[in-house]
């Protein structure tokens, strides 16, 4: 099967059915792509089919024993369910994917929105960039406050960039460097 999704975020879960595993074992299945999907009708549709045909439950219900994607799950992808919001995932940029990994992590959850493109707005309009450390986000923070070249040297030099920036930080959500207008 092509892949019909561009993005370079991925999942992968292992399916089987409650009544196979619990006859013969769970890792009685198969590993299905769900970048191979357009959706998550069309995934369950070849999930069914598969069970019916490979391993003979002719009323299946679905177990997703594992899985595996290159994003956090937080809940999307479960023993007894998948949810539509993978594939909005799997649609998004490396770039609108890292900054929603962020978001949700500075939020400590997704839950807030109904969709993944709703979330990724949020994100996006309260995101004010991405440092790699705190002494960094300090000093571009009073960079856009003030003329820093005016300070003399002798002050310039003193200033903890990094004390600065955890002071400034209160302000703001921040996950793995991406910082966000705490609302």
């Amino acid at each position: 099967m092509t892949t019909l999704i561009s993005s370079t975020a991925t999942a992968s879960v292992f399916v089987t059915s409650y009544a196979v595993g619990n006859q013969t074992g769970f890792a009685n299945g198969k590993w299905f792509d769900l970048t191979d999907f357009s959706d998550k009708d069309e995934f369950i549709e070849a999930a069914t089919d598969y069970v019916i045909e490979h391993l003979g439950d002719e009323d299946p219900e679905l177990c997703f024993s594992d899985y595996e994607s290159s994003f956090s799950n937080n809940g999307l992808i479960s023993e007894g369910g998948i949810s539509a919001k993978v594939w909005e995932i799997l649609e998004l940029t490396n770039d609108d994917l890292e900054i929603l990994q962020a978001y949700i992590g500075a939020l400590g959850s997704s839950n807030s929105c109904d969709s993944i493109s709703e979330l990724l707005e949020q994100a996006q309009n309260t995101h004010i960039g991405h440092w790699s450390d705190q002494s960094d986000f300090g000093y571009d923070q009073m960079a856009q406050r003030m003329d820093l070249d005016s300070l003399p040297c002798e002050i310039a030099g003193s200033i903890d960039w990094e004390k600065v920036g955890e002071e400034l930080s209160w302000d703001y959500l921040e996950f793995d460097g991406h910082y966000f207008i705490n609302q």
